[in-house]
């Protein structure tokens, strides 16, 4: 303990040391597929991060599948794409994962033909609709209902969002979209 009542810091014993940092080294093998988050791991705001574009290159070389994941929903996968070309990492849409993406494909198979309300901002409408998928705004039309991040969140909106008649009872076993706050 220290004068002020702190437990000393603990120090390694020799074997317990861990190895001192050499920097970035090769893989000695290659994966079939790599999924990568994006912000913070790829680019940060605006900008790669060091070694993001030769590690992709690396890996595309090597043959594996590469995805990159976003928990943002608040962009298109085409946006996404477009983004990590436009730092010079080549991808198309199809190589982005987002919330939206996994919501539909969700909603496609789990709830086929349902009508869905969302308490979410407008880009869940539009990419709900261009899947086929029937979005209403009335509540006693809506088979299932999404929540997700919202800058344009209401209480009115939300009142909509746990009215629909056919789901009481069900509340408790939702999905819901959200945006990291991190």
């Amino acid at each position: 303990m220290t004068a002020s009542g702190l437990a000393e810091p603990h120090q390694a014993e020799p074997s317990e040391a861990a190895p001192p940092l050499a920097g970035p080294r090769r893989p000695d093998r290659f994966f079939d597929g790599y999924a990568l988050d994006l912000d913070g791991t790829v680019y940060l705001g605006d900008a790669l991060l060091p070694g993001a574009a030769a590690t992709v290159r690396r890996i595309r070389r090597s043959g594996s599948r590469l995805v990159f994941l976003t928990n943002n929903p608040l962009r298109s996968a085409a946006s996404y794409a477009e983004r990590l070309s436009g730092l010079g990492i080549p991808a198309a849409e199809a190589d982005v994962i987002t919330p939206l993406g996994v919501l539909t494909g969700y909603l496609a198979r789990r709830h086929p033909g349902a009508a869905v309300l969302t308490v979410a901002e407008p880009l869940v409408d539009e990419t709900l609709a261009a899947a086929g998928i029937t979005v209403t705004s009335e509540p006693a039309a809506a088979g299932v209902v999404v929540v997700s991040f919202d800058r344009t969140f209401s209480y009115p909106k939300l009142h909509a969002g746990r009215r629909p008649a056919g789901l009481r009872g069900h509340a408790r076993r939702g999905r819901g979209l959200h945006r990291d706050p991190g």
